[in-house]
């Protein structure tokens, strides 16, 4: 199961400020043999900034950051992402 929530702030006409708050958890079944069992509880946060081009052109960067969680290890992921509206 995953949830996410973001919200996004306008700075200029052309930047953008943006949160996202995300989680993730996963289980197994009862009848699964128990090596293969690994659930896992996965909470975080990605600030990040936005710049837009034109209205087609956008492009992103930020890190997502692992705050807290149960049966992983968390990390930090540096992100980039352009985007293409049509």
């Amino acid at each position: 199961m995953t949830f996410n929530l973001a919200a996004e702030y306008p700075l200029t006409k052309r930047w953008v400020a943006l949160v996202e708050f995300y989680s993730t958890w996963t289980w197994t079944n009862i009848s699964t043999p128990q090596g293969f069992q690994s659930p896992s509880t996965l909470m975080g946060v990605m600030p990040g900034i936005e710049f837009l081009f034109n209205e087609k052109w956008a492009a992103s960067a930020g890190a997502a950051i692992d705050l807290f969680g149960k049966g992983g290890s968390c990390k930090y992921t540096p992100m980039f992402t352009v985007y293409y509206n049509f």
